[in-house]
């Protein structure tokens, strides 16, 4: 039985240990531990009385309880005094504050927790712009620099786009492709070929061959 109770132990402590082995979870579990403690009840007081720390605390102590009667009495309406003990860390803040009247780390602890603590000036660090420094020439500069350059980025794209459509490859004579404008040329110039062999537009031809002529010999006559 007891190899048994022993292996179990021994088994849970390695548990344990592999769990607090991953740093946020053993952040977050000593975080929950402080905060329990912190939270718990603060019974009496701890210092001696006769010295300056015991006084302190004695007289926190008395305080909190008087003022948390008083607020569990204001609660509940009927009067009753009721309440509850002061948690650890109201003990803490409290006493920090009683020996803030006359110790200077003390008050530095209140003043920090409270969140006033002054700013340190010279480590402030101010950010300014690169052109409020500059001068209105030298800002002057810089536009016309930049203007040139957009200048040049744009002839640059033109001369590329250029160079794109001039390298573009030119049809060759074995191309099968078919010019639109050749084709109705030869459509238009072919009927007129095809009526060279037609009998009936050979003898149109003769006879208006022969009106000419005949019209050439009366105005040769008439002028002689």
């Amino acid at each position: 039985m007891a190899n048994i109770v022993s292996n179990k132990s021994y088994r849970e402590l390695l548990e344990t240990r592999n769990v607090f082995a991953d740093p946020s979870y053993c952040r977050e579990a000593w975080k929950s531990v402080g905060t329990a403690i912190l939270l718990s009840p603060a019974i009496g007081c701890i210092g001696d009385i006769d010295t300056r720390e015991g006084a302190i605390e004695s007289y926190t102590y008395s305080k909190l309880c008087s003022e948390l009667k008083d607020i569990g009495a204001s609660t509940s309406g009927n009067g009753a005094v009721t309440g509850r003990q002061p948690t650890e860390l109201e003990m803490i803040f409290h006493c920090q504050a009683a020996r803030a009247r006359f110790d200077t780390s003390a008050a530095v602890f209140v003043r920090d927790t409270v969140g006033a603590k002054p700013i340190d000036e010279s480590k402030v660090v101010v950010g300014r712009s690169q052109y409020e420094e500059m001068s209105d020439d030298e800002l002057e500069a810089l536009l016309r620099y930049r203007q040139s350059k957009t200048y040049e980025a744009a002839a640059e794209a033109a001369a590329e786009a250029a160079e794109e459509h001039s390298a573009e490859p030119e049809p060759n004579e074995g191309d099968t492709h078919t010019d639109p404008i050749a084709d109705e040329t030869t459509a238009t110039i072919a009927p007129t070929a095809d009526t060279e062999g037609d009998p009936a537009s050979t003898i149109a031809d003769a006879t208006i061959a022969a009106s000419a002529d005949t019209a050439d010999t009366a105005a040769s006559e008439e002028q002689a």
